[in-house]
């Protein structure tokens, strides 16, 4: 559980980061323009839940950061569909170790031959 959360909560940071801020050395006045154009609200500052949005509609990445160009937008996706991947094993580790503390063996069983079908690659709704 400890390396599924570890990892989930790198890519979310990642992700967030790439959204929230212009990654730019050579053009440090973008990131400043970036900067002030948050803390009038004129371009939101992107959250756990705005990374579920994107991996079903990549466009409005441009909303939280215009500066990140078409191939970074595709990468930043795949990295948003692994976080969500990284979501559902981590939510169903916790799960197990909960019914190992608690619950009986059927139940334990039951859950470990349970089977995730959804592909957010093909459906990430």
């Amino acid at each position: 559980l400890l390396d599924a959360t570890w990892f989930r909560s790198k890519i979310e940071n990642y992700s967030l980061s790439a959204l929230n801020a212009v990654h730019d050395e050579e053009m440090n006045c973008h990131q400043d323009a970036h900067c002030i154009l948050q803390m009038q609200n004129l371009i939101p500052t992107a959250t756990k839940s705005d990374l579920a949005k994107i991996a079903v509609d990549p466009t409005i990445i441009a909303r939280f950061n215009p500066m990140v160009n078409l191939e970074s937008r595709k990468s930043l996706r795949s990295s948003i569909l692994t976080w969500l991947r990284l979501c559902v094993y981590e939510d169903k580790l916790t799960r197990l170790i909960s019914l190992s503390k608690s619950a009986s063996t059927d139940e334990l069983l039951r859950e470990l031959h349970t089977e995730t079908v959804w592909d957010p690659d093909e459906n990430p709704a």
